[in-house]
């Protein structure tokens, strides 16, 4: 619980920029970008406009292909601060972190930065990964350009 709360201490304080990245050869990043059916929301179920939508959602897989000894945690945290993901690290993993249906990033209905933090176990955070759909619907990884929306 404690981490949890460092964490948040962290993302709220805009201490990440103090975090390094993690080393670009001990993962690998795939965009998934793809057509999903999006479901009808309870409001409009209940007024009768039981349409399903097929909009762009995206997606990333992030294979972690090596681990280092003193690495123990990682933790996936959206924007707004809530704990998306909690794994313990014993040996190389892969990561699907799903962003959403792209309309509902653009309307701030969904969280439009994603922290990737990497811990030992005493909880202090070794490195990061940083996902982020900007405001001109571009996407970027650990503050580099990957692709527009």
């Amino acid at each position: 619980m404690l981490l949890f709360y460092s964490i948040c201490f962290c993302v709220l304080t805009g201490m990440q920029a103090m975090i390094p990245f993690r080393e670009a050869d001990s993962y690998d990043m795939q965009v998934q970008y793809s057509l999903k059916e999006k479901p009808a929301s309870l409001y409009q179920q209940n007024n009768g406009k039981v349409e399903n939508s097929i909009l762009p959602h995206l997606a990333l897989s992030i294979d972690i292909t090596s681990v280092k000894p003193e690495e123990f945690r990682v933790n996936v945290i959206s924007g707004h601060g809530g704990e998306v993901m909690s794994k313990r690290l014993k040996k190389p993993i892969k990561l699907m972190v799903s962003l959403g249906f792209t309309d509902d990033i653009f309307d701030n209905l969904k969280p439009d930065t994603y922290h990737i933090y990497f811990s030992d176990k005493d909880g202090d955070i070794l490195s990061q990964l940083k996902v982020q759909v900007k405001k001109d619907k571009s996407l970027h990884f650990n503050d580099q350009f990957v692709r527009d929306l």
